[in-house]
């Protein structure tokens, strides 16, 4: 009856320690899903800004103004004067 009562004692450990090796492995996926997800968002944003210095003209389409104008006075300000 001694040694049954070891061997359960020994299973019962055995369960624990797999137990806490997977829910640290859980947590150690969990932490590099987040990691990934974070670098995917931030590398789109970088796309997106991008693609939007990309696509802006040089002259307004619809004005033929430099949009280094100033936009109230349509004229160049004194910072973008050479």
């Amino acid at each position: 009856m001694h040694r049954e009562e070891e061997n359960e004692e020994e299973y019962k450990e055995r369960i624990e320690s797999q137990l806490a090796a997977q829910e640290e492995d859980d947590v150690e996926r969990i932490k590099e899903e987040s990691r990934r997800r974070r670098q995917a968002i931030l590398e789109k944003y970088k796309q997106q800004q991008q693609q939007k210095l990309n696509a802006e003209p040089l002259t307004d389409m619809f004005t033929g103004i430099d949009p280094c104008c100033c936009l109230l006075c349509r004229q160049r300000c004194s910072t973008h004067l050479s």
